[in-house]
């Protein structure tokens, strides 16, 4: 259990460094002409990303802890994995 509680932070914390380095590009970055990007909507930008952020890392969290829950058994056991349970590492996060 542990290591999933591990890999699980390490991708939510990649996840939203990502989306975070995307938004400060998109807002600061990308040259915009003035009468576009306004301080208003900049912070409308910043209200919104940050909404869609807590909900996509919540949705995340849950499915991806619901697809590899099974590996909370193996994980600790220190056997050799099942077929199954190496087809779940594979096709883990992508």
């Amino acid at each position: 259990m542990r290591a999933l509680v591990g890999l699980v932070t390490v991708l939510v914390l990649t996840n939203i460094v990502g989306a975070v380095a995307t938004f400060l590009v998109a807002v600061y970055v990308v040259p915009e002409p003035r009468s576009v990007s306004t301080p208003s909507q900049v912070s409308t930008d910043i209200v919104v990303a940050a909404a869609y952020l807590l909900v996509a890392t919540a949705v995340g969290i849950v499915m991806g802890a619901r697809k590899l829950s099974s590996l909370g058994d193996w994980l600790p056991s220190e056997r050799p994995p099942t077929v199954d349970e190496q087809l779940v590492v594979l096709r883990g996060p992508r």
